[in-house]
């Protein structure tokens, strides 16, 4: 049930931001991976032909009262502030040790999200840039999609930032 509940919500996400911000995504396909067969949380199908689409999803978030951030500049708090980026680092050791091994580093993309933080966004970007530009290799996710999802209908602070290997973090337009 538990499961079930993680799935549908990793779908909804998913379903939400492809429909603001992927028009090459069949939105018709969407589906959970099977992590029986070594897929990520997310398959869809491409709209320009059969080109699988395959994306792991992290939700950022801060440090909990009980967690003691790690030196400034570690790969689990790139800066000083109380963003916490743990799980958004495990996501690229998943890779790297073939956690998803039905589908090639360079086809997997990596969806980071959040609806609220209280550290400001351009102290995460910051962090999440230095981070990429330090640690992510060519070998872990082709694509990283960092999503300031919307707090409220009309909220002028959403938006898209893309990492590509070997390109800046840029505003997705």
């Amino acid at each position: 049930m538990k499961d079930d509940l993680k799935a549908r919500t990793e779908r909804s996400i998913f379903h939400a931001f492809a429909e603001r911000y992927r028009a090459d995504v069949d939105r018709h396909s969407i589906a959970t991976g099977d992590p029986n067969e070594k897929e990520p949380d997310i398959v869809a199908k491409s709209t320009e032909g059969y080109i699988p689409i395959a994306v792991e999803l992290v939700q950022l978030g801060e440090f909990q009262d009980t967690e003691a951030p790690a030196a400034a500049g570690t790969a689990s708090a790139p800066s000083a502030t109380g963003l916490s980026i743990a799980a958004f680092t495990k996501k690229f050791s998943n890779v790297r040790q073939g956690r998803y091994a039905r589908f090639q580093p360079g086809d997997l993309e990596l969806l980071a999200y959040t609806d609220h933080l209280l550290t400001p966004w351009p102290v995460v970007l910051a962090a999440l840039t230095q981070w990429l530009e330090q640690e992510a290799a060519h070998d872990a996710f082709a694509r990283v999609w960092i999503w300031k999802r919307p707090t409220r209908a009309g909220d002028g602070t959403e938006g898209v930032w893309l990492w590509t290997a070997g390109r800046p973090v840029e505003k997705f337009a």
